[in-house]
């Protein structure tokens, strides 16, 4: 097989952008869903990927802080902001400098 067809696994490829495509259906369907519970596990699944891979993150912190943004203004919300708390204090102690400027 011609290696050039084979999909990239460099920084450019679609490896790169791994981030974005694991966030991104967490924050539509804390968009889109009411639930609770769902949102409850959204902000737990979330906080785990800080804990096992936030070092790694790239391209997904827009997303990132978009999901505790809404868990903090959204007045449904509010008996879960412990929970994006917790994220927000680990983004602050280990992740500051890997934050994007804009």
């Amino acid at each position: 097989p011609d290696a050039s067809a084979q999909p990239s696994r460099g920084a450019h490829g679609p490896a790169a952008d791994w981030d974005q495509q694991l966030l991104a259906p967490l924050e539509e369907l804390q968009r889109r869903c009411a639930h609770r519970e769902t949102q409850e596990r959204i902000l737990q699944a979330m906080h785990q990927l800080l804990l096992s891979c936030g070092a790694g993150l790239r391209h997904g912190w827009k997303l990132v802080l978009s999901i505790l943004w809404r868990a903090a203004t959204k007045p449904a919300l509010l008996p879960l902001l412990p929970l994006a708390i917790r994220s927000v204090q680990q983004i602050a102690s280990d992740f500051l400098p890997l934050l994007p400027a804009t």
